[in-house]
């Protein structure tokens, strides 16, 4: 960012003092909300202001510049904003759009500078502009910034206009559960509402990307990313491991007909993959006597018994039914549990009933001859 310099404290109060005795307490407030944030109401464009770079002083050997006129703007979802800044030819104006929530103009333009949303910082004389689409979901108030860089004095010209966007419409869906390691599809359509005709229309080679969070998290990260086909749909694939939820979302952007659109936000997804579960017993084993069967569960599920359990199924003609289940003892990744069965048949299953990260999960079974 380019060096930025905005009156300090001490600057206002000896100017708030010197211009209540000259002007009177209403050409004051005037003259001085617009010099710091939350700055004045922007007025209708164009704006015709001024920036004055000095080094006269006033009574009081107070500085005389004005270096920064500071405008609200008030902007709901979706809605654009657009702004031309016409300086004068031989000075070095530059135009930022502040984030909501910006308590001083100082804070702004402190590293790493993510109060500013947009900055236009073209050489002396050139014409600064921005571009914006808010994505805050209630209607926030922004602030602009007109503030003399390096050179340059005199009047100026902002010209600036707001646009509604209409929002595309992200139809989505998932499985709801998935085997550990595995790919989830993610697909769905992205359309938007022709402002014209009021007919719905697909979203042809429109940027879509999946978001996740863990479980109990706020924080939602980029994970896929894709373009929509001709017809509007798009496929992703995501990769959990616990449970998680997943929401896609596009950019604002054009349409293949160049029409701009807003954000888009689809349904939060949520899926619970089933854990990663082995079992490995002997194909033989000798009646009332025990034995181990063991195994892995993925992720790990801390130490201890309570997770995995062995259920034994005996063969009866051409079924198997229940017999009996034995409670695992795992650490970290691994489990093991002590079996012992009379005389038969059987079938071994380890399973994990649903927790708070993953559904139900059943391994492959293991058959056993007890003689």
């Amino acid at each position: 960012m380019s060096r930025h310099r905005a009156p300090g404290t001490a600057k206002v109060a000896a100017v708030l003092t010197v211009v209540v005795l000259v002007f009177g307490v209403t050409t004051v407030l005037a003259r001085m909300t617009d010099d710091d944030i939350p700055g004045v109401v922007l007025p209708s464009s164009p704006v015709r202001d001024s920036l004055t770079e000095t080094t006269a002083v006033g009574p009081g050997n107070v500085p005389l510049w004005d270096i920064d006129d500071v405008y609200q703007v008030r902007l709901a979802y979706n809605e654009r904003f657009e702004a031309q800044l016409t300086p004068p030819a031989a000075a070095d104006f530059d135009l930022y759009l502040i984030a909501p929530g910006t308590r001083r103009l100082a804070d702004a333009f402190t590293a790493p500078y993510k109060p500013i949303l947009r900055a236009s910082e073209q050489p002396t004389g050139a014409v600064e502009r921005i571009n914006y689409v808010s994505d805050r979901s209630t209607t926030a108030t922004f602030y602009l910034d007109v503030a003399q860089q390096y050179e340059g004095s005199g009047p100026y010209v902002l010209e600036w206009k707001r646009t509604q966007l209409p929002t595309p419409q992200i139809a989505s869906e998932m499985s709801e559960s998935v085997r550990f390691g595995t790919r989830a599809a993610v697909v769905g359509t992205a359309t938007v509402t022709d402002q014209v005709t009021g007919g719905i229309r697909p979203m042809s080679g429109f940027f879509v990307e999946v978001k996740a969070r863990p479980f109990g998290s706020s924080t939602w990260t980029r994970v896929a990313t894709s373009t929509t086909a001709p017809d509007g749909t798009f496929t992703m694939r995501v990769r959990p491991v616990k449970r998680t939820e997943y929401r896609v979302y596009s950019r604002w952007s054009a349409t293949a007909d160049g029409d701009a659109v807003g954000y888009g936000v689809g349904p939060v997804m949520t899926v619970w993959p089933r854990a990663y579960l082995t079992i490995k017993a002997p194909v033989r084993a000798v009646a009332g006597k025990t034995f181990d069967v063991t195994g892995l569960i993925k992720p790990s599920h801390g130490r201890g018994t309570g997770h995995v359990r062995v259920l034994a199924y005996r063969k009866s003609g051409a079924e198997w039914r229940p017999h009996k289940a034995f409670a695992a003892r795992n650490s970290s990744v691994a489990w093991r549990a002590s079996v012992k069965l009379p005389k038969g048949v059987y079938q071994l299953r380890a399973t994990v009933p649903t927790d708070t990260l993953h559904a139900t999960t059943v391994s492959s079974p293991r058959t056993v001859t007890v003689r």
